[in-house]
């Protein structure tokens, strides 16, 4: 099911006519007049001042949203396996083929937070263009687009898949719109049914997953067959989203864990528990590939990535605390990752400075004496 990248913008509402200076945040010398943006109606991304309203307006649309999109790309920016997780990764930071990791890790630090950023915008005074495009790649640019559910509505979208067991209720539930597939998958859905399930995943992942959906080539987990595993119990499915750090100026808190509420095609293929007879359920929910028979029966297996996808996100928040220890392991884990071959030279350096003292004969000796003391 291809997804379209690309989304023309709406035309801003410019309000009024005697806007003052566009001043350039981290510029001196840098000033913008309205009357310097030839055709700004027409195409508002055509110079800076358009782009920068054009992300308020996005912003004032729903702050919220925008706020956990972002969070979403920092916390896969910021995974030591941004390699896998990023994806796809802003081509404005690709340098000769190389992914500038640490350029657009620089980008998101000069950030600030979505509340101080519409002030600053809504007085005139603007990011560096850097900045600009990336959060319009990021909010705007990159489908599908979320909406915040209203609280009063988390139980009509829970009730999609109720659960028996006690768990808590989410936060936040955003709401994942429509996207250039929708007329297709309607055909299917008329034609075979839906079910709903839940599906656990690091926040790191949810980046690429939203962009790209669920995929059946990605799990790591083929207990019961290859495929997508879902879960009609939230309380199954959480424990696969653990708590992770997100966007440290986030205002839903830096840590953060997610699990997406997704729709299924009741296809032939999907293994689940159903069937009018023992044989029948023992057929729909056995895979051919499985090395433990029936999947249990709380669990969905989607072996198809076409048969599946992500309707809401579910948001738990921790309230923002500096934990010491956890920031430590994922700074030291973020620069391993970036410099591999310069910790495998140093092992390597070590090992062989280990193995010369081993086997030097003053080492030996002084083994030799501390046994005898130890002994004597």
């Amino acid at each position: 099911m291809d997804i379209d990248q690309n989304e023309g913008a709406n035309e801003p509402n410019l309000g009024q006519q005697n806007q003052p200076s566009l001043k350039v945040h981290g510029s001196d010398n840098l000033t913008l007049s309205t009357t310097s943006c030839k055709n700004l109606k027409a195409n508002p991304s055509d110079c800076h001042a358009g782009r920068c309203r054009e992300l308020l307006e996005i912003l004032l649309a729903d702050l919220t949203a925008a706020d956990f999109k972002w969070s979403m790309f920092v916390a896969a920016a910021s995974s030591y396996k941004f390699d896998s997780c990023l994806r796809p990764f802003p081509s404005q930071f690709i340098r000769d083929t190389e992914k500038d990791i640490d350029g657009l890790r620089l980008v998101i630090d000069e950030t600030p937070p979505f509340q101080s950023l519409v002030e600053q915008l809504k007085k005139g005074t603007y990011l560096r263009t850097e900045n600009v495009k990336i959060l319009l790649w990021v909010l705007q640019n990159q489908e599908p687009k979320l909406t915040t559910v209203p609280k009063q509505n988390h139980k009509e979208v829970l009730c999609q898949a109720p659960s028996k067991m006690a768990v808590q209720e989410p936060n936040l539930i955003f709401k994942v719109m429509s996207r250039s597939n929708e007329e297709r998958w309607n055909q299917w859905q008329n034609k075979l049914g839906t079910l709903s399930a839940y599906h656990g995943s690091r926040l790191e992942n949810f980046h690429s997953i939203l962009k790209y959906g669920l995929q059946q080539h990605l799990n790591k987990t083929a207990l019961f067959g290859a495929g997508i595993y879902l879960s009609s119990e939230l309380g199954v499915s959480m424990p696969y989203s653990k708590f992770g750090s997100s966007w440290s100026d986030s205002t839903l808190g830096n840590q953060i864990s997610c699990v997406a509420l997704c729709q299924i095609l009741n296809h032939p293929d999907v293994k689940c528990h159903q069937g009018d007879s023992p044989e029948e359920v023992k057929h729909r929910s056995t895979s051919r590939d499985s090395m433990a028979g029936a999947i249990p029966a709380k669990y969905v297996l989607v072996r198809n990535s076409d048969h599946v996808r992500v309707c809401y996100l579910l948001v738990y928040c921790k309230p923002t605390s500096f934990n010491c220890t956890e920031s430590a392991m994922s700074s030291t884990m973020s620069w391993v990752g970036k410099h591999k071959l310069l910790v495998l030279l140093m092992a390597y350096i070590f090992l062989l400075i280990a193995i010369g003292i081993g086997n030097s004969h003053s080492t030996k000796r002084a083994i030799r004496q501390a046994f005898k003391g130890l002994w004597s």
